[in-house]
């Protein structure tokens, strides 16, 4: 490296420390996820009263949906998405009726408060 390189690195890196420039942070770290749910995925319960889903940052409430379907593809009759009460990062709907024994799947839609959209699903068992 030739010293006026040398002295342009030194300086550029210099600088960025005095401006309080910080080391760069994964992408995933400001963006919506979802780290637990209840029933937990592939789990097996008894009917559920509720389906919570716990997200790493706070989601946008309006744009939220939380359904879910027995084996045959049949909506479960749901309440609205609500936040849990006590938590500013997780949303919860009510299952209107106690559901029968089998297999369910959950599928979700929500975005973050940057509007940055995120879904997913996953299934759980009801003995």
């Amino acid at each position: 490296m030739s010293r006026i390189s040398s002295i342009i690195l030194l300086t550029t890196l210099a600088l960025g420390g005095s401006l309080g420039m910080r080391r760069a942070e994964p992408v995933e770290a400001y963006h919506l996820k979802l780290v637990k749910s209840e029933p937990l995925k592939g789990d097996t319960v008894t009917s559920p009263k509720v389906i919570r889903l716990y997200f790493s940052m706070k989601p946008a409430l309006p744009v939220t949906a939380i359904k879910v379907f027995d084996a045959a593809q049949r909506e479960v009759v749901l309440g609205q998405a609500a936040v849990v009460a006590g938590s500013k990062d997780a949303v919860e709907v009510t299952v209107a009726q106690p559901l029968r024994p089998g297999a369910y799947r959950v599928r979700w839609k929500t975005a973050s408060t940057d509007m940055h959209p995120i879904k997913g699903e996953y299934g759980f068992v009801v003995r």
